[in-house]
């Protein structure tokens, strides 16, 4: 059986593929300053394959976001779950924060009051 030089082979693209340029939109359009917005903290890091960045809060829902984004750029046809998949790992859920906060105000809450007990061992 004799092959032709001049074949090429090129594979099959998935249906659920995204192009590259509204890869590079979804990507931009999460770290924007109007959607989201960076931590105070030095230490306050990510870190995954090696690279480390700085955490960047969301100022709204992945919801009402993909909506907005939706509206900004009406030629990328994207769906709700792919627009959630494309976040950067280093934009994080503003609950994350607010969930730590809460529980720090009730651990203080919890040791105030039992500042005034003698425990027997």
């Amino acid at each position: 059986m004799k092959l032709s030089s001049n074949m090429v082979y090129e594979r099959a693209k998935h249906k659920n593929s995204v192009a590259a340029d509204t890869l590079m939109h979804v990507q931009q359009f999460y770290t924007r300053d109007d959607n989201s917005r960076m931590s105070s903290g030095k230490k306050q890091t990510l870190t995954r394959k090696k690279v480390k960045m700085q955490k960047t809060f969301l100022l709204d829902t992945v919801v009402n976001l993909h909506e907005k984004f939706k509206s900004e750029y009406p030629s990328a046809k994207i769906s709700y779950s792919m627009f959630a998949k494309l976040r950067p790992f280093w934009v994080v859920n503003q609950r994350q924060k607010t969930e730590i906060l809460a529980s720090v105000k009730y651990m203080k809450m919890a040791s105030s009051q039992l500042t005034g007990y003698t425990f027997l061992v």
